[in-house]
């Protein structure tokens, strides 16, 4: 008979076989929930969810009642966020200039 390895931990199957899989969220996980998701941008929790319930991150997906994201799904979404942030970005202006932003004149 063979067996499951989870880490250390065998549990026996029928057929001879042996699998072995990691934890849902473990580190090796393709997986994440929303604390993983969180960790991984450097975002509170709660940004995740509010970020879900707005639609702005990748469909999620459901396992049972736990909410789970591809990890390379948030990559890619990050990168390409990352990447129309940039494009869409104003270059900064130069303190000197504040003056003239500000009072519409050349401050010397």
């Amino acid at each position: 008979m063979g067996a499951i390895t989870q880490g250390s931990v065998n549990h026996p199957v029928s057929g001879g076989e042996e699998l072995s899989f990691a934890p849902m969220g473990g580190a090796d996980s393709p997986f994440l929930d929303a604390s993983g998701v969180a960790k991984l941008l450097s975002v509170s929790v709660h940004t995740v969810w509010d970020w879900r319930k707005n639609g702005e991150l990748p469909p999620a997906y459901l396992f049972g009642r736990s909410v789970r994201w591809k990890r390379e799904e948030i990559l890619q979404w990050a990168e390409e966020r990352r990447e129309k942030r940039s494009l869409n970005s104003r270059p900064a202006v130069a303190i000197k200039d504040l003056a003239t932003f500000h009072t519409g004149r050349k401050h010397e």
